[in-house]
């Protein structure tokens, strides 16, 4: 398995591993916390700051987090780190 390939693998594992604890195949505002609090706990300290994330990553306003929404917010982590 190539680089990417497991990249793409462990992204969909990530997100599988937080979504749907609530039975639906979304991350729920209460998953994507958990999941950010878990992966970045030096930014995501505070409920606001994690209102304001959810915000941003639901693009549809459906009230969850996709797997598409959650693939771009991790693209758009992904090239913020590598600028610093």
């Amino acid at each position: 398995m190539s680089a990417i390939q497991r990249a793409m693998a462990l992204l969909t594992d990530t997100f599988e591993k937080h979504a749907g604890k609530d039975g639906r195949p979304n991350m729920s505002k209460a998953e994507l916390s958990d999941l950010l609090r878990a992966e970045f706990p030096q930014i995501c300290n505070n409920k606001e700051a994690l209102d304001k994330i959810f915000a941003m990553l639901d693009n549809d306003k459906d009230g969850s987090v996709d797997f598409k929404e959650f693939v771009t917010f991790v693209a758009a982590l992904t090239v913020i780190s590598k600028e610093k």
